[in-house]
Parts: structure tokens; sequence; C-alpha cells
């Protein structure tokens, strides 16, 4: 899991980095949404536990305390290094990555799918993303956690990964299949996945428009 200040800030860890075809979670949390401190807290281990099957990235924040401007205060300790949030920043993601797609920010801790770029000119690819809104989900009942969704999550994102790599043609992940099983592992209560999907303020796609 890296701190970034932005999307840019994506684009560079993902073309300095050294996996090869991976799934990347962005994680929206704020400092200011409701149970943000033990969510944050769980920073730390999904750093050391997604390291070999996919990047992670909290947009809004930094390993370092950024310019007075910013308004940074330190939320996070991870790798041995504190974590500055600033609700700048954040915002500032928001509108780029509203900006280059459909998507529109919830509000509350929301988790994005998608894949990394195949060509030259995006380290992105966002043709297929999928969204979560993880405090409606577990309102719904859909999940119980997002502890338990963001380790589904990973689990399921190097399944998929391991299952393409044996293809050698393979170019795309499913971020679908990816959000599928999660959900379907992360669930309370046995629930018809294909009723839970059809929630668009729960889960949205490439091609939804939040309502």
């Amino acid at each position: 899991m890296e701190a970034v200040s932005n999307l840019e800030g994506i684009e560079a860890a993902e073309k300095s980095g050294q996996l090869d075809q991976h799934a990347i979670l962005i994680v929206l949390i704020k400092p200011s949404d409701a149970n943000s401190k033990e969510l944050i807290s769980q920073f730390n281990y999904y750093h050391f536990a997604a390291k070999s099957s996919c990047s992670i990235y909290a947009p809004g924040y930094s390993v370092e305390p950024l310019p007075p401007k910013y308004g940074s205060q330190k939320t996070a300790r991870v790798d041995g290094n504190d974590w500055y949030y600033s609700d700048q920043c954040f915002a500032e993601f928001v509108d780029q990555l509203g900006n280059r797609t459909k998507w529109q920010y919830c509000g509350e801790p929301e988790i994005l799918i998608l894949q990394s770029g195949m060509g030259a000119h995006s380290a992105l690819n966002f043709s297929n993303y999928v969204s979560l809104d993880i405090m409606k989900g577990i309102r719904e009942g859909y999940i119980d956690s997002f502890q338990r969704i963001m380790q589904e999550l990973i689990n399921a994102a190097r399944t998929e990964v391991e299952a393409k790599s044996v293809l050698s043609q393979a170019t795309r992940l499913s971020n679908f299949e990816i959000a599928k099983v999660a959900i379907e592992s992360a669930s309370p209560i046995p629930q018809a996945i294909k009723d839970i999907l059809k929630d668009r303020l729960f889960y949205r796609s490439a091609t939804t428009r939040r309502r």
C-alpha cells in the first residue's frame, strides 16, 4: 500500500513498479469519515499483505508533510514512516478521476478496482473498473466489514492474476470477477450475488454513472 497525493502519483508509482500485469485497489478514506481511525489503522498491514498480488493506493496521503497551504496532518504510520493527509489533495484526486472517467465519489469510504495499463499511454487502465461503496454495502448487509472485503479483494486479486498468468495472450483482468468473488466471501448472510450487483449505489462499473 502506498501513499499518493493525486492521480499523477499513482501513475508515477505504477510506471516505476516491479509487478507485471496486476490488479490495482484505490482506497478512498478521509480521516473525517465515520470509523476512519479503525480503517486507517489497517494501512500498515495492507502495505505488506498486498505486495506480491496487487497495488493498493491511498489518495490524499503523503509520506512527508506537504507545504502549509495543503493543511496536511499526520494520520498513520506505515512501514516505519509517518503518513500525512490533506483534504485538498484528496479533493484534487476526486476531481481528476471524475474528469477522466464516469466515476463520481460517494462521499464515504470507497474502493476502486482497476488493472495496470497495458500500453505506453498510461500506467492505469480504467476501461473495466469497478467501484464499491463500502458503508452502503455494510448498511445493506452485503458485506460485514471494510477489513473483510479488503482481505477478500487481496485474495481474489491474487487468484485472478495467477489464473491469467498461464494464458500468454491474456491482456485483461476481470475486475468484475475479483469484486464478485470478494463480495460473496465477505457477505455475512447468503444472498444472490446478481441481486447485490444490481444495487448501483453500492456496485458501479465503468459503464454506469452514480444516480
